[in-house]
């Protein structure tokens, strides 16, 4: 039987946090600003980086940005992808999972443009045997129709099991754990509190996941 694992894009294969805050060192020299800005309307926000219009209103309003915040917005969204990065411990254990023969696929939420740019960019199209993305998919996790077009696209059977690795426990664990896949959740210095959806293993990063999956297999 062939071995499966789906794993989520964004702060689980690479960084958006730091993807953006790399961004934003090089807007902030471009606008002359205190890169340190940035921080302090996330403070505000409770530490929140979500990295949403809303917060780029909040940005501009605090540096008192001249233009318009809309196309200022759309530009690091056309931006941001070429500030994505994948760590070498990530690299490594894809590449192990494959070597040891394991179909690997990629379930994103988020805009097609932007997310295909991301897994080009990063190499992660040449590390995984394909993906799915929300927006072309018509379909967002954790709904199964996404998860079923990823395991279409690297021609497996989810039926037959898989591992869902992943930040979101709404999007990645309720989603991996309704179709009966192992669930890793990538904690990022959380902890579950009571109603959260469970995961079957709590890890730090996709190192330690893979990990896992190996030791599963006897690998």
């Amino acid at each position: 039987m062939v071995e499966v694992a789906l794993f989520d894009l964004d702060d689980t294969l690479v960084g958006r946090t730091e993807a953006f805050l790399e961004w934003w060192g090089d807007e902030a020299r471009r606008l002359g600003v205190d890169a340190d800005t940035i921080h302090e309307v996330a403070d505000i926000r409770g530490g929140d980086y979500r990295l949403v219009r809303e917060f780029f209103v909040e940005i501009a309003d605090h540096i008192a940005l001249r233009g318009d915040v809309e196309s200022w917005y759309q530009g690091f969204r056309a931006a941001y992808p070429r500030y994505v990065r994948v760590t070498p411990s990530t690299t490594a254990a894809l590449k192990r999972l494959r070597a040891n023969g394991w179909r690997i696929g990629i379930v994103t939420n988020g805009i097609t443009v932007e997310q295909t740019a991301k897994i080009e960019l990063t190499g992660l199209d040449v590390l995984v045997d394909g993906w799915a993305i929300s927006q072309a998919e018509d379909a967002n996790k954790p709904a199964p129709a996404i998860f079923a077009a990823c395991a279409a696209r690297i021609g497996v059977d989810l039926d037959s099991g898989g591992w869902m690795v992943g930040d979101s426990l709404d999007a990645d664990i309720a989603g991996g754990n309704a179709l009966g896949l192992t669930t890793v959740w990538i904690r990022h210095g959380r902890f579950l509190i009571d109603g959260d959806p469970v995961p079957d293993h709590t890890v730090d990063d996709v190192a330690e996941a893979v990990d896992l999956m190996l030791g599963a297999d006897g690998a």
